[in-house]
């Protein structure tokens, strides 16, 4: 009994002091969701990632017009992002027609359409595809604005999706699932921890991603499970906290 009364006066206070920063970092957690719902939570995809654009959210130090942030022009990620993806393209028996959904700034899909029959960028954010449209032009090169969620999406072999639905909630996102069935190619990239970790973690819709959770999307797990005829790994990208990680899915 004196063992355990020397155990609970010895250790009691390290207890406390945890249980006390845990109900800390709750109550900021709750405090930044109540944040991101009075700033996002009325608002559309449209509405939402024009003001994540406008305010320069994801690259506050940036001078571009536009920038889609360091996925986009972190080199250690796009230089290994880009040989993979042209080299698939490549090794295919002949050019495909590809979808980029989420183009961005088109930084990364302006190295990638010379590798394909048909390049096809769609974001959300109107400005940003008219700026796309006036800087890059190409034969076989196309741009629109449409909504992933709400709009259909244009045909095409191959569907690029790299870093847009960590910013999603899960009920947008089991809605993109239900339409990526009828690409033969499917290559999702996202932010997964590097330690263990519970994927697809709800969150609210907004420029934050799920590492801020520590989860990460993962479409063939709970509650999407996207079905495939063969998933293979292409990219793993070691960052400080998280790899940025590119999985092919193809459906037939």
């Amino acid at each position: 009994m004196n063992f355990i009364k020397k155990l609970i006066k010895l250790y009691a206070p390290d207890i406390l002091i945890s249980l006390f920063w845990k109900v800390v970092k709750m109550r900021k957690g709750l405090e930044y969701n109540q944040i991101i719902k009075k700033k996002y939570g009325k608002l559309s995809n449209k509405e939402i990632f024009s003001i994540v654009y406008k305010e320069n959210i994801w690259n506050k130090d940036s001078n571009l017009d536009f920038n889609s942030g360091p996925g986009s022009h972190d080199s250690k990620v796009v230089t290994p992002y880009i040989k993979t993806i042209s080299n698939f393209f490549k090794d295919l028996k002949r050019k495909p027609i590809v979808l980029d959904v989420g183009c961005g700034d088109f930084n990364i899909g302006s190295q990638l359409y010379e590798y394909t029959k048909k390049y096809i960028g769609i974001d959300v954010v109107d400005e940003l595809i008219y700026r796309n449209k006036l800087k890059y032009k190409s034969i076989n090169l196309e741009f629109y604005v449409l909504d992933m969620v709400l709009d259909e999406l244009p045909s095409a072999e191959c569907i690029l999706i790299k870093e847009v639905l960590q910013h999603l909630p899960n009920k947008e996102i089991k809605i993109i699932i239900n339409k990526l069935s009828y690409f033969k190619y499917v290559i999702i990239t996202e932010s997964i921890p590097k330690y263990d970790f519970v994927a697809n973690i709800d969150k609210l819709k907004g420029p934050e991603c799920r590492i801020d959770l520590k989860s990460g999307i993962i479409i063939h797990k709970h509650p999407f499970y996207h079905k495939y005829k063969e998933k293979k790994e292409l990219l793993k990208i070691p960052r400080k906290d998280r790899f940025i990680s590119s999985t092919l899915y193809r459906n037939y």
